[in-house]
């Protein structure tokens, strides 16, 4: 029995096990047990009550006095004793006066007696139990002190159960107020509230309630204000500077405690959320009581609730103060972005305008840093990066704002500033930065309010100025014609993405290059090319192609290519001789999941397979290490033909074409060229390439053939397929129907 009643976790468990044992000891079967309260006896145990001594919730075994209990409260009842007139018993035996003999049997259970128990544990009195008994029967004399010793032995467990269940409504209590301190943790807006929050809610947690509070914690990683920076302090209560200092001081050299510890009465929790092991932050919650706590097991409970709880809130403001910054900020460099930087200049012209102030907006280009990223890595690429950002700010005013817009784009506002006074300055940046490997910036300027007037159309105008500063290898501020190419590329703008969105206007058209078999002297395949009329006439398709690139309309200019050529092949199909293909193409950029989808929902639509298609890539694919492999395998795998345009135009890497997934190699004009100007060391180079082509089972291309010359030379080097103005040049649709398939 011993074994079961230290095993018993709650007082419940505890009272009925030891009732149990107490009517066994005494061999009967009824019984109760009482524990005193401040208001009186609480039930805990019965066993066999008959239906008189039943009653809701056993309510009335606890109501109302009676002569065992007036004696245990009265410190007489020290042993067991045996009560001949029990007052409950005789209730029973009143309410059945008018019942038959076997009714009042049933009622009272032929009870007349009981003996009653003292449960006392280092002389506290606990409570009473009773073990009931049916007129006629005696109990033994030796019986009572059996049962005296038991009810000692029984009070200790009973003592222990009354522990456990103080225990369960201090921790209850604590749960509460914990759960009271969680939603006004979730009511704070930033991370001044936390101070008021902690100073009325900590205070509510009873005999655990701190003298000092303290919360610690250090930022981690980037992407937070500068005021954000280093440690944090939430003192309530005036903390002793010992703890608190060595704490502070521990965080900032990144040893943040990780266990929960006790020092006398002042305790050091982590803070830490168990479902999100990775916190953008690290600390620890710091608190002294009066005195070193009795439990420290429900202590240490609830300050590690409290603890995470506190880490929760931190947690969630401080994502919610990262999210706010880095809407404005770029997190490598710390600088603004574009959104901030707009911003910043929309607060800066009213001023400007008022005061009568000139503004500088600069457009700054890092013109080798995607050759530097390429061949250094993306880290040492982010290094160079707020490299540059160090060396524009050292260069500037601290009224001067620094902002980074794109990849390797830099934004620039020098406010109250001239001609002069800005030129200086943003040559002295140029200088600094032409120091640095790979870091040479080309810059463009625009003037408020002389050159624009609205923020887009300074920034815009500087953007212009940048384009002449690449060539011009200078700081370019806006010419008076500069503006008037701002306009053009405006009204340009608008006639492309209005062609774009709707079709049926003027604007987009495909003219097609066929490209000839010389040995059967039929076309292979024809390449379909953009052409654009703008509202003053035609457009080039390099110009077309950068402003598509800038505003991401690049898709969409694909979308419109691939879906005219494939429908001009549709509907033609009858005169095209079988096996010849159209090609289209495509920017690397654009080799992405999108165009697989785009390519088979095209074919399908024109009713056509993919042996009719080829997609053309420039060189440029293979020269990054995140060459789209899956893209390229999958359109092989539809069945679509892919060609390497260009090759040879500077990207070469052979051991990356050995494993890309094309049949078609086409070679660069530069090679050509080498052929032609009868270059010794040429001749045989391209002859090996292409030989090298040809044993790869490659289709061999030779482009921009533009004389006899040239296409006898080729022919000699050994390539079959040539395209270039010597055969034909680009033509409308019809003409290139006439002129080979008529």
């Amino acid at each position: 029995m011993s074994v079961k009643l230290n095993r018993a976790k709650t007082l419940e468990e505890i009272a009925d096990l030891g009732l149990e044992f107490l009517l066994r000891l005494a061999h009967l079967e009824t019984g109760w047990m009482v524990i005193e309260e401040a208001e009186g006896f609480r039930l805990v145990a019965a066993r066999n009550l008959p239906p008189g001594l039943e009653a809701d919730d056993r309510s009335v075994l606890t109501s109302g006095g009676c002569t065992c209990q007036q004696l245990f409260v009265s410190g007489r009842l020290k042993t067991t004793g045996q009560f001949v007139e029990c007052e409950r018993l005789q209730r029973v035996a009143e309410a059945g006066e008018r019942l038959s003999e076997a009714e009042r049997r049933t009622l009272s259970g032929g009870l007349g007696r009981h003996l009653s128990i003292p449960l006392l544990a280092g002389g506290e009195r606990l409570g009473i139990a009773n073990l009931a008994f049916p007129h006629g029967f005696e109990p033994p004399q030796e019986l009572y002190q059996v049962l005296t010793l038991a009810g000692a032995a029984l009070g200790s467990a009973i003592h222990r159960g009354l522990l456990l269940e103080r225990q369960q409504h201090q921790r209850s209590d604590l749960e509460e107020r914990l759960l009271h301190l969680s939603k006004e943790l979730l009511k704070s807006d930033a991370l001044d509230d936390l101070k008021r929050v902690l100073a009325s809610e900590m205070q509510a947690l009873g005999p655990l309630a701190p003298l000092e509070l303290a919360v610690l914690w250090r930022p981690q990683g980037r992407g937070f204000p500068k005021e954000l920076e280093g440690v944090h302090r939430i003192l309530v209560g005036g903390v002793s500077p010992d703890p608190a200092g060595r704490l502070a001081r521990a965080l900032e050299a990144g040893e943040a405690p990780t266990e929960a510890t006790w020092d006398g009465a002042v305790g050091l929790f982590p803070l830490r959320v168990q479902a999100t092991p990775a916190l953008p932050f690290e600390g620890a919650l710091l608190v002294r009581l009066e005195r070193a706590p009795e439990d420290r097991r429900l202590a240490n409970w609830a300050y590690g609730m409290a603890a995470e709880l506190i880490a929760a809130a931190i947690a969630r403001l401080l994502s919610q103060e990262r999210l706010r910054y880095l809407s404005f900020h770029d997190p490598l460099t710390g600088l603004l972005n574009r959104r901030g930087f707009m911003e910043h200049l929309r607060t800066a012209l009213p001023l400007a305008a008022r005061e009568r102030w000139n503004l500088a907006v600069a457009m700054v280009d890092m013109d080798d840093f995607k050759l530097y990223n390429d061949r250094f890595g993306h880290l040492a690429g982010d290094r160079l990066l707020r490299e540059a950002a160090r060396v524009m700010k050292e260069h500037l005013r601290a009224s001067d704002v620094v902002a980074r817009i794109g990849g390797d784009e830099f934004a620039l506002l020098l406010q109250n500033t001239t001609i002069e006074g800005a030129g200086f300055a943003l040559e002295r940046i140029r200088e600094a930065m032409a120091k640095m490997p790979y870091a040479g910036v080309s810059i463009g300027v625009a003037f408020f309010p002389d050159d624009a007037q609205e923020p887009e159309e300074l920034l815009r105008s500087a953007d212009l100025a940048l384009y002449d500063s690449k060539t011009q290898k200078r700081v370019v501020f806006v010419a008076p014609g500069l503006r008037e190419r701002f306009k053009r590329r405006l009204r340009l703008e608008s006639a492309i993405e209005a062609a774009l969105r709707s079709p049926d206007l003027p604007g987009f058209s495909l003219h097609f290059q066929p490209r000839y078999d010389v040995d059967r002297r039929r076309v292979s395949a024809f390449e379909a090319l953009l052409r654009f009329h703008g509202p003053a006439g035609p457009v080039s398709p390099l110009e077309v192609f950068a402003i598509a690139a800038e505003r991401g309309w690049m898709m969409d200019l694909t979308r419109f290519v691939l879906t005219e050529a494939l429908g001009f092949y549709a509907a033609h199909r009858d005169c095209i001789p079988a096996g010849v293909r159209v090609g289209v193409n495509v920017p690397p950029a654009l080799l992405v999941p999108e165009l697989l989808d785009l390519v088979q929902a095209t074919l399908e639509e024109h009713g056509l397979g993919p042996e009719v298609l080829e997609l053309e890539v420039t060189e440029e694919v293979i020269a990054h290490d995140d060459t789209p492999w899956a893209v390229l395998e999958e359109l092989g795998r539809l069945g679509v033909r892919l060609a390497l345009d260009d090759f040879g135009s500077g990207f070469s890497n052979l051991g990356r074409l050995v494993t890309l997934p094309i049949q078609v190699l086409k070679l660069d004009r530069s090679f050509v060229e080498l052929l032609t100007t009868h270059n010794e060391r040429g001749v045989p180079a391209v002859r090996g390439i292409v030989a090298m082509g040809l044993d790869m089972g490659l289709v061999v291309v030779a482009e921009g053939v533009e004389s006899d010359e040239a296409l006898e030379r080729v022919r000699a080097a050994g390539v079959r397929e040539v395209q270039g103005y010597v055969l034909s040049r680009p033509v409308p649709p019809r003409e290139l129907l006439e002129r080979n398939f008529a």
